[in-house]
């Protein structure tokens, strides 16, 4: 077996490098005459190739190709560095891993029973009629309770007829997370945006 046949056999056998010479290969790609400019050289070549694999060793192999594709992204008339590469690689890595929490907590809301209504929607509604004939004896504490009782009730008897009610759901980008909700996802737990989108009532239940 000659030399070259046995460094395509070992590249084969390799998950890294195989990923690299396909990285290589994308890279003469998207920068056309920068690339042939840049690796005139086969030896600065092959030491790029060489650098890349010692950085790149142990680190999941999706994520090498989503960080070289980031670093297209960003930087399109010079080829990435290694340093650049790597640490598009590392970022990868940490988006990896928040989309599959993400999921895993997104399938979990969503696993959990719906809500169940134990009053009578009927009883709460006329009972909320009684009581807003005497609003004008209650101090402000008293007004308030009411009020959320009302709220309470109204919610109510719209989940008993909400066959007959039309209903404007959010747009499937501005939905909450959970499969099968239409409501507006507008309350998340992560601070720079990374995390999951919930409605009123699955962000209490992620929480």
């Amino acid at each position: 077996m000659n030399g070259t046949a046995q460094i395509s056999e070992r590249i084969e056998s390799d998950p890294l490098a195989k990923t690299i010479v396909s990285m290589i290969n994308a890279m003469e790609a998207d920068y056309g005459q920068t690339f042939i400019k840049q690796f005139r050289d086969a030896e600065v070549l092959k030491n790029y190739k060489r650098r890349l694999y010692q950085k790149l060793k142990g680190l999941p192999i999706e994520a090498v190709v989503n960080g070289y594709e980031l670093c297209a992204e960003r930087n399109t008339k010079f080829c990435p560095t290694v340093p650049g590469i790597v640490e598009s690689v590392l970022e990868a890595v940490k988006r990896n891993k928040k989309l599959e929490v993400n999921k895993l907590e997104a399938e979990s809301v969503a696993a959990l029973p719906p809500p169940t209504i134990i009053c009578n929607p009927l009883e709460l509604l006329a009972k909320a009629k009684t009581a807003s004939k005497t609003g004008s004896k209650e101090n402000k504490a008293e007004w308030m309770a009411r009020k959320a009782e009302a709220l309470k009730n109204h919610e109510t008897v719209l989940n008993l007829h909400g066959h007959k009610i039309k209903r404007l759901y959010a747009q499937p980008e501005h939905s909450c997370v959970v499969n099968g909700c239409h409501h507006a996802g507008t309350l998340s737990g992560g601070i720079k945006g990374g995390g999951n989108w919930y409605c009123i009532k699955h962000f209490k239940t992620a929480g």
